[in-house]
């Protein structure tokens, strides 16, 4: 991956770029305008960018992972200022994106990897900025089909305070995996507190159609 041409280039423009004290969502956007008048790909729409509050999700049409690249702060509204994140959930750390490489860890080690998409640190810039991977998948669809089998067992639990309350995403679960496994993994999320923004663009499919959790690093306010 290090030695593909995308990866080198993508190295290459974020060491060009002067990001300042603080890289955080409010102020992405002038980076990907940078991104995009320095980079061909970007141009041509064969790379894309998404972020929400913790970080900045490169995606490559030639790559089957993304690159993450974590924010190191977010704006304060009542101060009215930049403030650094000072620890995200699961490790004391300003790096979301190694909070949930922790989590992964601790998934894998309690026999959840199936379900939660890797994201592994493969690089660290000259001027200091982290580059992590995972591997790429496919957002959460309301529409996805699901049989009638695990509807009917997704109504049942419907009047619980579930983790995650996306119904098709549930079902698909149910369909891949059985309703056994789905309560299991959401017991361990409920007990490990990943009880929260567990929605939408944070769940998804792997490119084989399977049901995984995309971004579980959580939020701290």
């Amino acid at each position: 991956m290090k030695n593909s041409l995308s990866f080198v280039k993508l190295v290459k423009y974020i060491e060009g770029y002067s990001f300042g004290e603080f890289f955080n969502d409010d102020n992405v956007d002038i980076f990907i305008d940078y991104l995009y008048e320095v980079s061909e790909e970007y141009q041509n729409n064969k790379w894309r960018c998404e972020y929400g509050a913790t970080k900045l999700v490169i995606i490559m049409d030639d790559e089957d992972i993304v690159f993450k690249i974590p924010f190191n702060s977010t704006w304060d509204y009542d101060g009215h200022e930049y403030v650094f994140f000072y620890g995200a959930p699961a490790i004391s750390t300003w790096d979301y994106c190694e909070a949930e490489e922790e989590r992964y860890n601790i998934a894998k080690e309690n026999g959840f990897a199936n379900y939660v998409a890797k994201t592994n640190m493969v690089y660290s810039t000259k001027n200091g900025v982290r580059i992590y991977t995972q591997p790429k998948c496919y957002g959460y669809s309301r529409e996805k089909r699901t049989s009638r089998k695990s509807l009917e067992v997704f109504g049942k639990w419907a009047k619980f305070n579930l983790p995650i309350r996306e119904p098709s995403w549930l079902n698909a679960f149910i369909d891949h995996y059985g309703a056994y496994k789905l309560k299991k993994f959401l017991k361990f999320l409920i007990d490990e507190d990943w009880n929260d923004d567990l929605s939408g663009p944070n769940i998804g499919y792997t490119a084989t159609g399977e049901p995984i959790l995309i971004d579980y690093s959580s939020y701290m306010e």
